[in-house]
C-alpha cells in the first residue's frame, strides 16, 4: 500500500550556480561521498536529480526538511537506482508507516525531475475505507465538493466518488442567482437570463 508520495523538479542550472558560489563545502553538506563519485561522468544532471530526489522525499514523509545525507540514491550496478534511508530520515519514513522506498529519476539537459513512493504494509482494500470516510466527512461539512465525472463500480457516468477539490467546487443555481443578483446583473433566484 503507497503511504506517501513526493516529486520535485531541479533546474540543473541553479544546482550548477549554488555548487560554484559555494563550492566543494555545499557539495559535501549535500550529497555523501559515494553520490559524488556516481555522478562523476554528468555531474551536474545525476546531482541535480539526486537533490530533487531528497527533495521528493521530504514531502512524501511530509516534512519541512531532510537532513540532507540521511537520504541518497543507491544505484547498484546494472539496476534500477533505489533510494535508502538512515537515522533521522528513517525514523520519518516509519513515522508514516512506510517499509520501502521507491525512486524514479529523469533528467533532460537543464531540468531533472524525481518521484518518491512511500510503500506500507497493509491492504489496498483499507484506501477504500479511508476514501468512504474522507467523502462521509465532506459530505457532512457541506463545502462544496463534487463528483467525478468518471465512471463508477456499476458503469454509470458520474457515478464516482466525492472530492473536496475546492478549485472544482460548483455552486446551486440558486446561489449563483443570488450573488448575481447582488451585483445587480438583473438575475433573480429560480430565473434564467434570457
Amino acid at each position: 500500500m503507497i503511504v506517501g508520495i513526493g516529486i520535485d523538479l531541479c533546474d540543473v542550472g541553479r544546482l550548477e550556480r549554488a555548487a560554484a558560489r559555494h563550492g566543494r563545502r555545499f557539495l559535501e553538506r549535500v550529497f555523501a561521498p559515494f553520490e559524488r563519485r556516481a555522478c562523476r561522468g554528468r555531474p551536474a544532471e545525476h546531482l541535480a536529480a539526486r537533490f530533487a530526489a531528497k527533495e521528493a522525499f521530504a514531502k512524501a514523509v511530509r516534512a519541512a526538511s531532510v537532513p540532507w545525507r540521511d537520504v541518497w540514491v543507491a544505484t547498484p550496478p546494472g539496476r534500477a537506482p533505489r533510494l535508502a534511508v538512515r537515522g533521522a530520515a528513517r525514523r520519518m519514513v516509519e513515522r508514516c508507516g512506510g517499509r520501502r522506498c521507491l525512486v524514479s529519476l529523469a533528467h533532460d539537459g537543464r531540468l531533472a525531475a524525481a518521484v518518491v513512493l512511500l510503500e506500507g504494509e497493509g491492504d489496498d482494500d483499507d484506501d477504500a475505507l479511508d476514501d468512504a470516510r474522507a467523502d462521509a466527512a465532506l459530505r457532512r461539512r457541506g463545502d462544496g465538493a463534487v463528483r467525478d465525472r468518471g465512471a463508477g463500480a456499476d458503469g454509470e457516468r458520474g457515478a464516482g466518488r466525492r472530492r473536496g477539490d475546492p478549485a472544482a467546487g460548483r455552486e446551486s443555481a440558486a446561489r449563483v442567482a443570488r450573488r448575481a443578483a447582488a451585483r445587480g446583473a438583473g438575475v433573480r433566484a429560480g430565473q434564467q437570463r434570457r
